[in-house]
């Protein structure tokens, strides 16, 4: 295993453990929270968690898991959208729609290919919306955020 890999690894590894299962995590850089500006919906509430800064070199290829949780206190449905100004992202394995009880979890593994011909000094970014079926306009969206290093 090579170098590069086994950062990626250490870095995914990290950021689950400090997101922990059944709690949330630290905020990383971004936002947390809901982003909703209509009237409150009690029992109706998201949570995606990929708020962080992954530094890699050109040619990497990982799969990123981001939480998306139900944070109300009803099933809600979502409709989870990923856009990337760049081909980085492999859309075809992200599951876009899912339901989720009270308090349950779904990790979606974000698999980001890093072309050869990236340039060091390069950033990507990459957003994870989750929209309820339930309530109009109750989201909560987060950015992970690639940027490429030179090779040493």
């Amino acid at each position: 295993m090579n170098y590069r890999k086994l950062t990626v690894i250490l870095l995914a590894l990290w950021f689950l453990l400090i997101s922990g299962v059944g709690c949330q995590g630290p905020d990383i850089g971004g936002r947390s929270g809901v982003d909703y500006d209509g009237p409150i919906h009690s029992g109706y509430a998201v949570l995606v968690s990929a708020k962080v800064i992954v530094r890699t070199q050109a040619g990497t290829t990982f799969d990123y898991p981001v939480p998306v949780r139900n944070t109300g206190t009803l099933p809600d449905t979502y409709t989870v959208e990923i856009t990337s100004a760049s081909s980085w992202v492999d859309f075809r394995q992200i599951t876009h729609e899912i339901t989720l009880e009270s308090g349950q979890e779904h990790v979606f593994p974000v698999h980001v290919v890093i072309p050869q011909t990236a340039q060091a000094g390069a950033e990507e970014v990459i957003t994870i919306v989750a929209r309820s079926h339930e309530v109009i306009n109750l989201q909560d969206s987060a950015e992970l955020r690639i940027q490429i290093e030179p090779v040493e």
